[in-house]
């Protein structure tokens, strides 16, 4: 989180900012510190939550791709081998012959 991102959230809480692009303290008669800086917390809690859970869903999103792509292989070997068999099986019926496997 950079300091842009932290004061567009002190904005959105209800915070000024002066020319210098500082937080400034609230303290005006009337408003309510408290309520701000619970609003305060509250959006960089749900900030930093929801870039957690994109990070996880980016993690467990590769590797269901890297399980998709381990089954697709294994079942190109198993089709190789089994086309491999048929194969097999289909000569020795044209011919005869008979396989010891």
């Amino acid at each position: 989180m950079n300091k842009q991102k932290i004061i567009e959230m002190a904005i959105n809480a209800g915070f000024s900012i002066s020319d210098e692009g500082e937080i400034q303290s609230p303290y005006v008669e009337g408003v309510d510190l408290s309520n701000l800086l619970k609003t305060f917390a509250k959006l960089v809690k749900d900030d930093y939550s929801k870039r957690h859970a994109q990070l996880w869903l980016k993690r467990i999103d590769d590797a269901v791709k890297a399980e998709r792509e381990a089954i697709e292989k294994r079942v190109m070997e198993l089709d190789e081998t089994l086309a491999t068999r048929v194969n097999v099986i289909n000569k020795a019926i044209r011919t005869g012959e008979k396989n010891e496997r």
